[in-house]
């Protein structure tokens, strides 16, 4: 069953679709640009008998909040902050991630930041490219135990799976 839920995340609502089994191996769904988590609407259900799926709209898209920009830095950084907070509130533990355009940026830096709560990568190859020289940046300008770090296909920082789908 398909859940539509908002959590209060820094004193911003941020929407939700949830399905399947809390007790199941989670997944992160993060959409890209210009949509929301109703791109998922046919994949949520799908997966929903094995996973217990989480799909966000991140701020100022679907539902979710959007907050002014004079008071919301509108940065991958702060929107990973902020993403990693809603998985905390949630109470999400570890997931698998499902990374596509503009959310590939903000769950590599989850990645990055927290390998051991992330299980696995999920990306379509149109989003890999891009994101993976960026998140390599990213790595590159990190301190901490994934300083340096370089994902390679296949592989991610932490030694977690990467799963390429077409």
């Amino acid at each position: 069953m398909l859940r539509y839920q908002y959590a209060i995340v820094d004193g911003n609502r941020v929407f939700y679709r949830e399905a399947g089994p809390k007790d199941a191996p989670a997944i992160l769904l993060l959409h890209g640009f210009p949509t929301s988590s109703h791109m998922f609407r046919d994949l949520i259900p799908a997966l929903a008998d094995r996973y217990h799926v989480v799909a966000p709209d991140l701020p100022g898209f679907g539902f979710s909040d959007a907050p002014d920009p004079k008071q919301f830095r509108y940065t991958f950084d702060h929107l990973a902050d902020l993403i990693g907070r809603f998985i905390e509130a949630i109470g999400l533990g570890r997931c698998a991630i499902y990374v596509f355009d503009y959310g590939a940026p903000v769950g590599f830096r989850l990645a990055l930041r927290d390998p051991e709560r992330i299980t696995a990568i999920i990306t379509p190859v149109s989003s890999t490219r891009t994101s993976f020289s960026a998140s390599a940046k990213v790595a590159a300008e990190t301190s901490g135990p994934t300083a340096g770090a370089v994902p390679k296909a296949g592989g991610a920082p932490g030694g977690m799976p990467v799963g390429f789908c077409a």
